[in-house]
């Protein structure tokens, strides 16, 4: 980029940050009005008193609102309907998964329902925007062929639900959708892509004008409006910054980039499968909380969570300078092997999957054990 498109970049991130913080202000005055309000239960929800909801609206709003100055007043066309389709699908989509969210904060949607339309969120993205044909995995290449759409569903829905599910501290789900659209930002640099740099970078300046009511300890929440819309943004965002022209998707920078939230996800799936529980039903197992059972603050644990995302974050981009993904995976399994080790996170859904492999090894050995009933036939 020349210096006066970052001259400009810097200016509509100063806007951003700026728009959000006010309209955050709004939304924590509108919200308790319309009865957006998270009331603590003393089990789950621990804040000390109700807090507004809406963040997730304000943080959306600030974000139309500066991609539409950007695009008119800064003459940057982001909106090229003539050409490529990514900003304007990617907004579309991410307005709908905010609807969902607003709904789904006032009158609580069955997780089935929630799911359902999760999917059908993304199919208009899917089919008109961005859409994997080809995984490249370390250098193997999987043809997807009539499973491109679904697959490319399957990976949005898990952003959007990996951030949901992480909503559970004051700032995490922010903090974590600032360090990895940063990390999305810098893929994009690498690319060329000045639209995709642009679009990553007023995500991240909204998040933090918003990150100042969101810190602990939190003036107002994201709600389920402000995480699903995170982590559609993550996933397209994602998507973009390594799809190939051919539609080939590079797999493994973006699940670096977003390990933290996507390790928190499967952990959360296994344990809750293998206690007879179902997916959708919450519990206070995720990695905040067991940073706090080990004894941290509230800032503590957010910080740690950061931190590890930083570390990924810093991972991607120099296996992405370096043209070296197995660079970030060393990354991932050396983050994800210290919290492991230091019994931070994992190592519960570690010990139930060898609770289970030991009850299965049991019951294979009686099997075999059992008399035979045809064995009178050898006499």
């Amino acid at each position: 980029m020349d210096g006066l498109l970052i001259g400009k970049t810097l200016v509509l991130v100063g806007i951003a940050v700026g728009g959000t913080t006010l309209l955050t202000r709004c939304a924590r005055w509108i919200a308790p009005r319309l009865g957006f309000v998270d009331n603590p239960d003393g089990r789950r929800k621990l804040h000390k008193q109700p807090t507004p909801l809406l963040g997730g609206v304000a943080v959306f709003v600030g974000l139309v609102l500066t991609v539409l100055y950007a695009s008119f007043a800064c003459d940057l066309n982001l909106f090229d309907l003539s050409g490529d389709l990514f900003i304007t699908w990617s907004l579309a989509t991410a307005s709908i998964f905010c609807m969902i969210g607003v709904y789904d904060d006032r009158w609580p949607l069955r997780p089935r329902t929630k799911f359902l339309l999760q999917v059908l969120a993304c199919i208009p993205f899917t089919v008109w925007g961005r859409t994997a044909t080809e995984i490249d995995l370390l250098g193997i290449d999987i043809q997807l062929g009539m499973w491109s759409v679904p697959f490319t569903i399957f990976w949005l829905v898990a952003c959007v639900n990996a951030f949901n599910l992480l909503d559970g501290l004051d700032g995490q789900a922010t903090g974590l959708g600032i360090v990895s659209c940063l990390a999305f930002a810098g893929l994009a640099i690498f690319r060329g892509d000045f639209q995709t740099v642009l679009l990553a970078l007023l995500v991240v300046g909204n998040l933090l004008g918003f990150l100042w009511y969101n810190k602990p300890p939190a003036r107002i929440f994201l709600g389920d409006a402000g995480s699903l819309m995170i982590g559609f943004l993550a996933g397209s965002l994602a998507l973009e910054t390594s799809l190939s022209g051919a539609g080939q998707f590079s797999i493994v920078l973006p699940c670096v980039a977003l390990a933290i939230p996507l390790f928190d996800t499967c952990m959360a799936i296994v344990r809750r499968r293998l206690k007879g529980r179902g997916i959708g039903e919450a519990d206070r197992e995720h990695i905040h909380h067991c940073l706090q059972d080990q004894g941290f603050s509230r800032v503590q644990s957010l910080l740690i969570v950061l931190a590890c995302g930083l570390v990924l974050a810093g991972f991607v981009l120099s296996a992405a300078v370096l043209r070296s993904e197995p660079l970030a995976v060393t990354g991932l399994i050396l983050t994800v092997g210290a919290l492991l080790s230091g019994r931070l996170f994992g190592h519960r859904e570690l010990a139930l999957v060898a609770l289970r492999l030991q009850d299965l090894r049991a019951r294979l050995q009686s099997l075999r054990q059992r008399p035979n009933p045809l064995e009178w036939l050898a006499f």
